[in-house]
């Protein structure tokens, strides 16, 4: 059996890439654009290297399409950054490729409308993933799937030994998710949503989006207002990329200062070979305070770093 190739963003969480070796399926990642794009997938890129793969007839053991398979992310976990939809989704339908959309994170802050324009061109999706766990208040884990047709995968995953069969598989009255599925079996996820659900309320969760996005933006312009600094990427949501001006190996210092001190842990990324600062609003009774804390914690240790005689 051949190859199946898959094209997924440079950013894209790296659980993509570990299926994607698994299975066998070789991942193309789509180079950035830094200006404009703010690390959007590439069309024209992707278009290029695709049109370049060989077809095969594949047997039809994954839910997938013949062309192979597109990540769409919403909200990379690196930076947060948005894949065009609306230029991705088009072309995945032309070419019969899968397009599975990951909004792992992002997916959550759909509930406020304001934020829902990111979704444009989720129609082209054959499949849309997001973890409540990671930003809706729902304890680890829970992650929600959808598909377009749930024909694609009770064709991918069905089996049906003697000793499974029941007496209403083929009523129609109920939905036998081992079907869907490599497990037989799944946990009960949807009754801690219902608790979180019934507790907030739709407001509630709103609340709790918008207020996370504006502390975001607050520690973006303290960012921004201390010119030995510099934002890394456009603050959509709860997430600030950010550096000090100057050689990786200053900002890596300056990040062993900062969680060594263990009053905030920070986690590093790389984008286009830099490495940068993440500074992510995550925790549910956060306040402006505590922004302002980290950043002066943050500046303090720039000051200290810098005024240290280097080589």
């Amino acid at each position: 059996m051949g190859r199946r190739e898959n094209m997924i963003n440079v950013n894209n969480h790296w659980q993509v890439v570990r299926v994607a070796d698994g299975s066998g399926r070789r991942d193309e990642k789509q180079g950035m654009k830094q200006s404009g794009d703010w690390w959007r997938m590439r069309v024209a890129m992707g278009m290029k290297r695709r049109n370049g793969f060989k077809r095969h007839s594949w047997r039809k053991w994954w839910p997938t399409r013949a062309g192979g398979e597109v990540v769409a992310t919403l909200g990379t976990t690196s930076c947060c950054s948005f894949d065009n939809l609306l230029e991705v989704g088009p072309i995945c339908n032309k070419e019969d490729m899968w397009l599975h959309i990951d909004a792992a994170y992002a997916g959550s802050s759909f509930i406020c409308p304001e934020f829902r324009h990111l979704l444009n061109g989720v129609e082209f999706a054959d499949s849309f993933n997001f973890n409540p766990h990671k930003w809706l208040l729902v304890n680890f884990d829970c992650s929600a799937m959808w598909v377009k047709k749930r024909t694609d995968l009770i064709g991918a995953f069905k089996l049906d030994p003697l000793y499974l069969k029941h007496n209403h598989q083929d009523s129609g009255l109920i939905t036998d998710y081992r079907h869907w599925q490599l497990p037989l079996g799944r946990r009960f996820r949807s009754l801690k949503m219902w608790f979180v659900f019934r507790m907030y309320g739709v407001k509630g969760l709103q609340a709790y989006i918008r207020k996370h996005v504006r502390l975001a933006h607050e520690f973006e312009r303290l960012v921004q207002q201390d010119p030995r600094f510099e934002i890394c990427t456009e603050v959509t949501l709860g997430l600030v990329c950010f550096r000090l001006k100057g050689s990786n190996r200053l900002n890596e210092e300056l990040l062993e200062r900062i969680n060594s001190a263990k009053k905030i842990h920070l986690v590093p990324c790389h984008l286009r070979d830099k490495f940068v600062l993440r500074f992510a609003i995550c925790a549910r009774t956060v306040e402006s305070a505590h922004v302002q804390l980290a950043w002066k914690h943050v500046a303090q240790l720039a000051t200290s770093l810098l005024a240290t005689p280097r080589d």
